[in-house]
């Protein structure tokens, strides 16, 4: 098929048309077992064309290809209300990207504008997306992305050995440059191998963590009975020497023992933000307590997703902020009500915006609980990531004259 034939064809395909037959059909490659070839796909998913302003739900021209007009007419099609909101996405549906389409519709549900039997379809059709086409379109493994490159290991005896004192004395600095030098080159050796489409993705591998520890090298492991750190010279591929059974071992111990500590600071951290924020309620709609405290800033575009739905002093009135006057207060000073200076019972309307009562939350302060379940998540992501970190500090951005 041609490119336009491609989109004739994928244009006149109803969403529910879209299933795993047509994929395996139309959009994969196939071993024929009787004459032993394989047998090409009939549409690639990175075949392009321009679609034309109107011929889909796009409002202006836009350059995609048959993947993503199918992820388009699948997922948002059905959900007339999540379309108009969404639009037409003409990039790779990366989790970045996910998370983005996500945040955009999180913020229409707060305007009432996608209902929540709108999620339900969105969140069955991405699952499916996700679950059904996952060896279609997400080859996870190729060769030269299962094995230590040549190039990387030659790299890798040349730098440990030039820099042997240094890894001895568990200079950890030293192994995160060695690491980063040997990644460097790993990802330009393999930047149009198709197997690095899940480190790409975005998805659950990191190629600095997963392919590092597996294909590179372990790098610095510590040790909290000693307070120190060992560097590991091999990766996982290699074998584990038996010189660097202890690191291993340690390391293992050392994770798991900090999960399970960490989960209870975060777990004690989620009591103590009940006990103290369980009497902060909501007063009637339309409450006001009259307040003269206000907080007063410059509207920056970064934060007015933040501020949405909160109100400000304008002369003798307050003003909500919402999607239509927002762009007219950007880079402008305002005056915004909050619940630092409310003085009623309850936290009134004016100090508290509107965000929670459209949302139908009346216990605003038990909302507080979501910072220790964030920490609970950063600190259970920990435990599966073992690389370090190093980042430089200017005293001038951290202490404030």
């Amino acid at each position: 098929m041609t490119p336009e034939e491609v989109k004739k064809f994928i244009l006149g395909l109803k969403p529910d048309d879209i299933d795993k037959k047509l994929i395996d059909e139309k959009f994969t490659d196939k071993f024929d077992v009787e004459t032993n070839k394989l047998v090409p796909r009939e549409i690639s998913f990175q075949t392009g064309f321009i679609l034309k302003k109107g011929e889909y739900c796009n409002t202006t021209d836009v350059k995609t290809n048959a993947g993503q007009l199918i992820v388009n007419k699948y997922l948002f099609e059905p959900i007339p209300r999540v379309q108009k909101v969404v639009g037409y996405v003409a990039e790779p549906f990366t989790k970045k990207m996910v998370d983005k389409i996500e945040s955009k519709m999180a913020k229409a549900s707060n305007d009432k504008l996608i209902a929540p039997e709108d999620w339900a379809v969105y969140l069955n059709r991405i699952q499916w997306f996700g679950m059904a086409l996952n060896t279609n379109v997400s080859p996870s493994f190729t060769p030269n992305t299962v094995r230590i490159l040549p190039s990387v290991k030659a790299l890798r005896s040349k730098l440990f050995k030039e820099n042997a004192e240094a890894i001895k004395n568990g200079d950890t600095v030293t192994a995160v440059k060695i690491e980063k030098e040997l990644l460097k080159v790993a990802q330009e050796e393999l930047k149009d191998d198709v197997g690095m489409e899940i480190y790409d993705s975005g998805a659950k591998p990191k190629f600095g963590n997963n392919y590092k520890n597996t294909f590179v090298t372990r790098g610095p492991m510590y040790h909290p009975d000693r307070e120190e750190f060992s560097i590991g010279d091999t990766a996982f591929m290699d074998g584990i020497k038996k010189d660097n059974l202890d690191q291993y071992g340690t390391s293992v111990v050392n994770g798991a023992y900090s999960k399970a500590c960490n989960t209870a600071v975060a777990g004690y951290l989620v009591k103590k933000l009940y006990a103290t924020y369980q009497g902060t309620i909501l007063d009637k709609k339309g409450s006001d307590c009259h307040s003269k405290g206000y907080r007063e800033f410059v509207l920056t575009p970064d934060k007015a997703d933040k501020v949405k739905n909160r109100y400000i002093i304008e002369g003798s009135k307050l003003v909500e902020l919402n999607l239509e006057n927002m762009p007219k207060y950007i880079g402008k000073r305002v005056k915004m009500r909050s619940p630092m200076y409310c003085k009623g019972e309850c936290l009134c309307n004016a100090c508290a915006g509107n965000a929670f009562y459209n949302q139908g939350i009346k216990n605003v302060g038990l909302t507080a609980a979501n910072i220790g379940s964030d920490f609970l998540n950063l600190l259970m992501k920990a435990f599966h990531d073992s690389t370090m970190s190093f980042i430089s500090l200017d005293v001038n951005d951290i202490v404030i004259g």
